[in-house]
């Protein structure tokens, strides 16, 4: 797992990891886990360049620990490091890129900091929580979506 910080893109990331199909291949929940684990695979091959924010992370953390244990977190976040999803740290323009988000649509704080990333750097979003749905039709974000059929409320 590497960092990276600063106010460039995200360099050549294809995508951009939202918490959700994380979750989903934790827990292997199809479709997204077969398909997440796919693209691992294929960023384990180079093929694929995949990065999360580190407060996405940070909140996989704590839902684990939440619905399992602090020990079964801390047993996720082994096996997360291994993975070849690069972590990109929250600095100060995406803290607030990700508030005015937060401000402005009915998200999680934590999944505006996801957004904020894939918005600054121009890859797609993967995920599968509705909740993005609206943020792509008001034209912000691009969703790489491998949910359950998409529903705009």
């Amino acid at each position: 797992m590497s960092e990276s910080s600063g106010l460039s893109r995200s360099p050549s990331a294809d995508l951009i990891v939202d918490a959700w199909p994380v979750l989903e291949w934790l827990k292997d929940r199809e479709p997204a886990a077969t398909v997440f684990g796919h693209m691992l695979d294929q960023a384990d091959a180079n093929r694929l360049r995949l990065d999360i924010c580190s407060v996405n992370l940070g909140e996989i953390f704590y839902s684990f620990a939440k619905e399992y244990s602090l020990q079964r977190a801390e047993q996720m976040l082994a096996r997360f490091q291994t993975s070849p999803v690069r972590v990109v740290e929250a600095d100060t323009d995406l803290v607030f890129a990700a508030a005015r988000l937060k401000a402005k649509y009915p998200i999680s704080y934590a999944d505006a900091f996801g957004a904020a990333l894939s918005i600054r750097s121009g890859a797609p979003f993967l995920t599968g929580d509705e909740d993005f749905l609206k943020l792509e039709a008001a034209g912000l974000l691009r969703l790489r979506w491998i949910g359950k059929a998409r529903q705009i409320s």
